[in-house]
């Protein structure tokens, strides 16, 4: 059995007792009367839940449909357009002024010939001052002309006779130079020419010897045979002699034949040319008879004649030999000759070389004389001071000539300032708006047919965009609403305050600067504008016809988006999108410093979906125009949709708030 067992068997007592129990409670009268009870206050229960149900589902269903109800922004595409950027100003006709006053202005005023708002003509004589100061110091400039002049002649005079005989010099040393050159020149050809002699000498002579050496070869040659001859003779002679005498003839000693050449020596030029000749006086092996009287004068005679035919030759050896050194000689001395021609050209060479370079350096010594030396120092100090001379008599003369004031241009005399006794210039008679109070302005003339110019004031933040070349609208109450149009010509560095600038035409605590403008004359064609009209002026600035725009309702939409209780971006969106904006424009005024002083502004805008049902928190810079829009410099994109005004209708669609900044 399970253990298990017993623990079922107790829970199944325990449930049929209580089922017998509520069978009783049943029966009760009691408990009939209190279920009935029970009943009823469940049905109340439950038709009250049903109820509160019922509201409840209308509740979720209304709130279900608010939560899914989104709003349909008013939005604008980003197009680009025409950019128009102006500034302002107010500024004064200005006519053709003439500010006239005496180039002496210390002069005192003798005559005035004409009064203020008198009208003349270009030439006509307006006032003078006195001119006896001024005649005398024309006098005493004609004296130092004179003197100058005198002096500067006195100069001259020396430093002519300076220079003539510098002049003498230096020609005198460039005929030393020409003529050391010339002696040069005539060395060489000298040098040159017994060169040449001597080279042609020499081998005409070392031609001789060659000749001569060969000639005494050929009388050697020719003497050898002949003394052979002569010896064969003597040899024959003295046989025939010892054969009568009974005399035996002379035997060969030793080999050598009697009475010939024992000791042949060749010399340097001859080839096997004997000059030792000895006659053989040794005794034959053989004893021989003691010669008779007879034999002893045959053998004298043998050997005289032995001897003469030695003598013969060697004479014709010394001879040749005689002739050879003869040449030879001649031969060394060409060459002997040569080198010391050689050496003389050499010498001759340098001495004259010298002799040029010497008459060089005394030609530069003298034209170096020719530099600015005292005399030439004095002339340039003569000349300047005639020059001072000049130069004081042309001012004397031109103030003399200026005591007398002419009208320059015809005119209206619109300011005097000055008296008679007086100086000119004390301010005593200005017109108002002229400026003619100022110092050193006796007389100014206006040409009042020749309004030309206004003179404008613009204000400080805007006189940084304004350029030379810009176009310019204005218009004049005498006038109405005519426009007239112009060109900005000059930019004046002078910032004034409101209190200075002309009949208070600025805002009060405002620095403006003038800016002068040149009036189209086109534009003023058969009207007659006067000088200090006032012309309010439009100056633009910038005129973009392709810019990227966005209008402004699309700025202040964005701006007033996250306050009230119908905000529909929070705080923390917009200063995100401040910062990012922010940094946008520090980076393009790092790549473009200019852009610093265009105003532009770093903000932000709400954009767009296709759909028109999210948006998008955008930072931006932008350029405000004058004509209600902004120009877009960066975040936008040709074709965005820029939110401009609250929802005008309802639709249940989803929201999808897509709360973000971005940068395109």
């Amino acid at each position: 059995m399970s253990q298990h067992a017993p623990e079922r068997s107790r829970r199944t007592a325990v449930l049929y007792m209580l089922n017998q129990a509520r069978q009783r409670r049943s029966l009760h009268p009691a408990y009939q009367s209190l279920r009935g009870w029970k009943h009823r206050t469940m049905a109340t229960w439950a038709t009250i839940a049903f109820i509160i149900l019922l509201f409840g589902s209308i509740i979720f269903t209304y709130a279900n449909l608010a939560l899914n109800q989104t709003t349909d922004y008013q939005q604008l595409p980003v197009n680009r357009g025409d950019f128009l950027l102006t500034t302002t100003a107010i500024g004064l006709l200005q006519s053709g002024i003439y500010n006239l006053n005496f180039h002496d202005e210390s002069g005192r005023l003798t005559k005035i010939y004409v009064h203020q708002g008198q009208y003349v003509t270009q030439g006509q004589v307006l006032a003078q001052i006195d001119s006896v100061s001024l005649q005398d110091l024309v006098n005493a400039a004609h004296v130092a002309v004179y003197t100058a002049e005198n002096n500067l002649a006195t100069t001259l005079a020396h430093r002519g006779q300076t220079l003539a005989s510098i002049n003498a010099r230096i020609a005198s040393a460039s005929v030393a130079v020409h003529r050391a050159e010339d002696n040069l020149h005539t060395i060489n050809g000298q040098a040159n020419a017994n060169l040449t002699a001597a080279e042609i000498a020499l081998t005409v002579d070392q031609t001789t010897l060659n000749q001569i050496k060969k000639a005494a070869a050929t009388r050697v040659h020719v003497a050898q045979l002949q003394r052979q001859k002569d010896l064969a003779t003597c040899v024959s002679s003295n046989t025939t002699t010892s054969t009568t005498n009974n005399t035996p003839p002379p035997t060969n000693n030793g080999g050598n034949i009697p009475g010939t050449l024992t000791n042949p020596v060749t010399t340097g030029i001859f080839p096997s040319t004997p000059t030792i000749i000895t006659i053989a006086t040794t005794t034959a092996k053989t004893p021989t008879p003691t010669p008779t009287p007879q034999a002893t004068s045959s053998s004298n005679t043998y050997k005289n004649c032995v001897n003469l035919a030695q003598q013969n030759y060697q004479h014709d050896v010394e001879q040749a030999q005689a002739d050879v050194d003869a040449s030879t000689a001649q031969v060394r001395k060409d060459t002997t000759a040569i080198a010391q021609t050689h050496t003389n050209t050499n010498v001759n060479i340098t001495q004259a070389e010298g002799s040029i370079q010497l008459a060089l350096s005394l030609a530069r010594v003298e034209a170096e004389e020719t530099a600015p030396s005292e005399a030439v120092i004095e002339e340039v100090a003569a000349e300047g001071q005639l020059e001072c001379a000049y130069a004081l008599l042309d001012a004397a003369n031109h103030n003399l000539d200026h005591t007398i004031l002419i009208a320059p241009h015809d005119g209206v005399v619109s300011t005097i300032n000055g008296t008679i006794g007086g100086p000119p210039g004390d301010p005593i008679n200005v017109a108002p708006g002229t400026g003619a109070g100022a110092g050193g302005i006796f007389i100014q003339l206006v040409d009042l047919n020749d309004v030309q110019q206004i003179e404008a004031y613009v204000k400080e933040s805007d006189i940084e965009k304004v350029q030379i070349g810009q176009k310019v609208q204005f218009t004049v109450r005498a006038y109405g609403t005519h426009i007239f149009s112009g060109i900005v010509s000059e930019l004046l560095s002078n910032g004034l305050a409101s209190t200075e600038s002309p009949n208070g035409l600025t805002t009060p605590n405002d620095i403006t600067f003038p800016v002068i403008i040149n009036i189209d004359p086109q534009s003023s064609k058969g009207m007659h504008l006067l000088p200090n009209m006032t012309a309010n002026a439009t100056i633009m600035l910038e005129n973009n016809t392709q810019a990227l725009l966005v209008p402004a309702s699309a700025v202040t939409f964005a701006q007033s988006a996250s306050t009230g209780q119908a905000a529909i971006i929070n705080q923390q969106q917009v200063n995100v999108a401040k910062i990012r904006a922010q940094s946008m424009l520090t980076q393009m005024e790092n790549r473009s410093p200019n852009m610093a002083a265009l105003g532009l502004q770093a903000t932000y805008v709400l954009e767009s979906s296709n759909d028109g049902h999210s948006l998008k928190v955008v930072p931006v810079i932008l350029e405000r125009g004058t004509n209600g829009t902004y120009e877009v410099l960066a975040g936008l994109q040709e074709g965005d949709n820029v939110v401009i005004s609250a929802p005008s209708r309802l639709h249940n669609v989803k929201i999808a708030p897509a709360l973000h900044s971005h940068t395109h």
